[in-house]
Order: C-alpha cells, then structure tokens, then sequence
C-alpha cells in the first residue's frame, strides 16, 4: 500500500496553537493509517522528517519526498499585460506585487501589508487574489481590509477576491513579484504557478516555501518586519539585487519541471531507493 501526504501533520490546530480533540482524532487515524501502509510518499522534506522520527520508531519505513509540479500555464502576450494594468489603472512604471492563496490567518498577509505601508513615497500596488473559505469561522478578509483602511492603504492594496485561473494568470504576468509571507505551507501550488509564469518569488522560511525557493536571497522570517522591508526595499530600488532574484527563480523553477504523473508511477512501480533513506 502506498500512501501519499500532502499536507502538513500536526497536532496543534490553528487557534492559539490549542489541543483539539476532534485534531487528536485526525491525528490518531493519519497515525494508525501510516503505519500499516508499505511505502509513503510526501510533499515537503520537514513532513518526511516528522514521519521518520514518529512512525520510524516502530517500523521500518520507506518515505519519499515528490515535490509539487508547475502546472501548465498560459504566458500573457506584452498586449495582454498592458491591458491587464489599464484595467488596474497601474503604470506601466510602477511596481506591483501580487499575493494569492485561499485567504487564512497562517497567510499573515497583515505582515506584508504593515511592510509595505513602510515604502509610502514608492511607486508600488499590491494585489491580494483570493477569499476566505466559506467554513472559516474567523473574519479574515475584513480584518485584512479595516487595518488596509487603517494604514491610509486604501489607494495602494487591491482586494480582486476568487478568480479563474486564466484571470490569476494574468495578474501574474502583470506583476513584478510574488510574496507569500505565510506561517504554514504544504508546497504552495499557487507559487509554483508564479514560478512557471517567470514570475520572481519571495516568500516565508518555513518547511514547503524552503523546499521550493531553497535560497536565503529568497527567503525572510515571517516574523521579522525588519527583514521582509530590507527585501522589499531592495526591489524598489536596487536593479542587481532584483534581477539576481530572477536568475535564482528561473533556476528553482526548472527544478519543478516534471510529469508529476510519471514521477509517482515510477515511485509505485519501480520502488524506492532505501539507500537514500537510511542516509
């Protein structure tokens, strides 16, 4: 039996970091499931890790990383990109960064917007795409938009709420940057998405956002405003620091330029290197 993980296993549930029973529930039937399975296939290294350390205590394991994909996507045409910033009503000159995802509180989308308010003389938009799930319990997008009125950033942060896949293209070819200041990730489809739209990335050093920028010129503490506003003002201003972050994203993006298909079928079919496993 083979067993694919492809989000993150944890005790903990998002309020306050609380134990909750029907979580421990969860958590006891991933448990018992990992354990009776042959071989397991994970999407990030730190779950790899954390299956390892638990379930190898009491059976020999074989757990094998297999990264997300980038889709295929459709590049946008120079006319389209002018359109698209027309229709935004944002310069060509001027830079924008984009953020997407389903819209929670481990986003800590909050962060990127204090950041940015720092940069008021700039030139610069920020698009959020994306909602909040109709189960969430907690009012996050208002949240995010009452301290955007707050912040006087009204004119600055753009709220383009759920749209299709064709449309969030075009707002990434549109874009300069794509940040995801996030707490919590699996592997971030929606940055590899980006990546696949050469799209330069930055994002959290956290497990899954590691695994796919992996360079620390990529990387910020989603805790540190000081670090995030250093990246931040290095793009507005510094050319070499921002096309050395292409050349970076061009080369992480060729790294996740495969058949995902095919990898799992030779994973199933051909077995695992164990050798790599007790390394």
């Amino acid at each position: 039996m083979v067993t694919f993980v492809r989000l993150d296993l944890s005790l903990k549930s998002e309020k306050g970091g609380q134990f909750h029973l029907l979580r421990l529930l969860n958590r006891a039937v991933e448990y018992v499931g990992l354990l009776f399975t042959d071989r397991i296939v994970v999407v990030n290294t730190t779950i790899r890790q954390e299956i390892m350390e638990t379930i190898g205590k009491w059976k020999k394991v074989e757990v094998e990383v297999l990264f997300n994909n980038i889709p295929k996507v459709i590049e946008a045409s120079l006319e389209d990109i002018t359109e698209t910033r027309h229709r935004l009503g944002i310069s060509r000159q001027a830079k924008i960064f984009v953020t997407a995802g389903i819209l929670t509180r481990r986003k800590n989308i909050e962060f990127l917007i204090k950041s940015l308010s720092k940069f008021r003389g700039e030139d610069w938009f920020l698009l959020v795409i994306g909602d909040q799930s109709e189960t969430q319990t907690l009012p996050y997008v208002p949240h995010l938009k009452e301290l955007t009125k707050k912040l006087n950033l009204e004119s600055k942060v753009i709220f383009k709420g759920w749209v299709e896949k064709e449309e969030l293209w075009r707002f990434f070819s549109a874009a300069d940057l794509f940040v995801l200041p996030s707490l919590q990730e699996g592997m971030p489809n929606v940055m590899l998405e980006a990546l696949g739209m050469d799209l330069p990335c930055i994002g959290s050093k956290i497990p899954g956002i590691h695994d796919v920028l992996y360079y620390e010129e990529l990387l910020f503490d989603p805790m540190d405003g000081k670090a995030i506003e250093e990246k931040i003002r290095q793009v507005l201003s510094e050319r070499p620091f921002f096309d050395q972050m292409k050349r970076l994203c061009e080369e992480r993006k060729k790294v996740f330029d495969f058949d995902w298909g095919e990898k799992i079928f030779q994973f199933v079919t051909r077995g695992f290197d164990y050798s790599y496993h007790r390394s």
